[in-house]
């Protein structure tokens, strides 16, 4: 089974907080839409629903959708209703299933780059974040 739908699996395991038979959209159609738009470089609600909006074709094969994208307001309201720390654990165990060796310790270091910013031009700092699997090597 690819990655995508192992996801979609383990999502589907996320207690639904939202009054039932008054939603518009499915828990965890937002849910993937949320996460893959953040993986993808997203960075707040609008960014979500605008790389949805542009990648709704690709959703559909892994996701009913079945009143189209959600809005962001939508999706920060379910963000702010759902458990972080279920949605952690079950990010963690999906990531445990695609990748294993990222079970162990991870070393993440991050650094801004001097001087890639410019107040004047309105362009903030590059960063940069590596992450080691010290055990993996």
């Amino acid at each position: 089974m690819n990655p995508g739908m192992i996801l979609v699996q383990h999502l589907r395991e996320i207690d639904d907080p939202r009054v039932v038979g008054r939603c518009d959209h499915a828990l965890v159609d937002i849910l993937v839409i949320a996460l893959c738009a953040i993986m993808a470089g997203a960075e707040g609600w609008d960014d979500i629903e605008a790389w949805s909006e542009a990648n709704e074709e690709r959703l559909h094969l892994y996701l009913a959708l079945r009143n189209g994208i959600p809005g962001h307001d939508t999706i920060r309201r379910v963000f702010e209703a759902i458990d972080p720390k279920r949605l952690e654990a079950v990010l963690l165990e999906w990531i445990g299933h695609v990748c294993p060796a990222l079970g162990k310790v991870i070393a993440i270091d991050g650094k801004s780059v001097r001087g890639s910013g410019s107040v004047c031009r309105g362009q903030r700092a590059l960063h940069v974040v590596s992450a080691y699997a010290s055990e993996m090597g």
